[in-house]
């Protein structure tokens, strides 16, 4: 008799008072094209494509520390550009 087990690969992150289908939604999920489980993060958009990124699990540890120290360089939103349209 097969053994079957249940395996998350897919979660949803995004404010609490937004549906899932929100653009506000990032989804993170693992994937594998045949040559190893990676992670996928998706971010829908009302203009086109849906934006993603893959990460494999040797890369993390180096990009994790790049990101952190990229938002301790970031500046704090002064209430002046939190009123403009700001493409990132």
């Amino acid at each position: 008799m097969t053994t079957y087990t249940i395996r998350p690969t897919s979660w949803i992150v995004g404010p609490s008072d937004e549906p899932a289908h929100s653009l506000q939604m990032t989804t993170i999920r693992i994937d594998d094209e045949g040559g190893g489980e990676f992670l996928v993060l998706e971010q829908e958009n009302d203009t086109g494509p849906v934006h993603r990124i893959a990460i494999a699990s040797e890369e993390w540890p180096t990009l994790k520390q790049a990101i952190e120290a990229a938002f301790k360089h970031c500046r704090e939103e002064s209430p002046a550009d939190s009123q403009s349209d700001r493409v990132v």
